[in-house]
């Protein structure tokens, strides 16, 4: 009779230690606009997140679209908000290499820590022309505040002639 008893105990804590194992996550979606959704699981044990990047899944924190760990990406009409006058110089360290410098107003509510930019270029009969995305950074180290102007910048490699170059903002992140 013992034994039997010792047997159910061991079954009766072997079937609630499977259904917890099965449901140990809980399961959602997190939607990044135009219809974009992906899969987030939360572990019930633990608290932690993770989402199902290219068939893996990453922990939310590490699954970054090119930003920094911990930081947010703006949707379009908080980037659209960001304005200012943007332009090259010559690294005071290296007289061959160029910095595009950036001075944003960041109109958003939200503090900025990393805008990246769409550069284009044309060819001219002295330059080829290009077309390339930059991350800019606050030039301070620090996020630039909501409502205030900033200075970001980046290295670029060359300086194109005068005329020459466009550019826009094509992405902004955040801190959370």
């Amino acid at each position: 009779m013992k034994q039997n008893a010792k047997l159910m105990i061991a079954g009766i804590i072997l079937v609630i230690a499977l259904l917890l194992w099965f449901n140990r996550f809980s399961f959602s979606q997190m939607q990044l606009g135009d219809g974009i959704s992906i899969p987030v699981r939360t572990s019930r044990l633990s608290g932690d997140s993770e989402m199902l990047v290219v068939g893996k899944w990453v922990p939310v924190n590490s699954a970054g679209s090119g930003t920094q760990s911990g930081n947010v990406a703006l949707d379009a009409t908080e980037v659209g908000k960001i304005q200012g006058r943007g332009g090259f110089a010559q690294d005071p360290y290296n007289g061959q290499a160029c910095n595009f410098t950036a001075n944003l107003y960041n109109g958003t509510s939200r503090s900025l820590t990393e805008v990246v930019i769409q550069l284009v270029v044309s060819n001219t009969a002295s330059q080829e022309g290009f077309n390339r995305e930059y991350s800019l950074h606050p030039a301070t180290g620090n996020p630039v505040l909501p409502l205030s102007s900033g200075d970001f910048a980046a290295p670029v490699g060359i300086c194109p002639q005068a005329g020459t170059w466009t550019w826009q903002v094509l992405r902004a992140s955040t801190t959370r």
